[in-house]
């Protein structure tokens, strides 16, 4: 699984950033991870972490990210679709 997630004011959502690469994330854990990056960005613009400190944390937060975040169904069918194709041009 490879996830892209870009931290900072201007960043979308963590829900469309998930959805825009075809993964879903429970709600409660949608709405927890959104408000840790919020909180991470707050204490990061505020000067309270350092930027090697920002790292760390955003890292945590991403890996939190990784754990809960699985794929949306459209994403299943695709990734199959696209095994199947391959198949099916190696077998001519």
């Amino acid at each position: 699984m490879q996830i892209g997630i870009a931290f900072g004011a201007l960043a979308d959502s963590l829900k469309e950033q998930l959805r825009e690469q075809g993964y879903v994330m429970p709600q409660p854990e949608m709405r927890s991870m959104q408000q840790r990056m919020h909180e991470a960005i707050n204490l990061r613009v505020l000067g309270f972490l350092t930027p090697s400190e920002a790292d760390k944390v955003e890292r945590r937060i991403f890996k939190a990210i990784q754990s809960h975040a699985r794929p949306s169904v459209a994403r299943l069918r695709q990734e199959r679709a696209n095994a199947l194709q391959a198949e099916t041009e190696a077998k001519e």
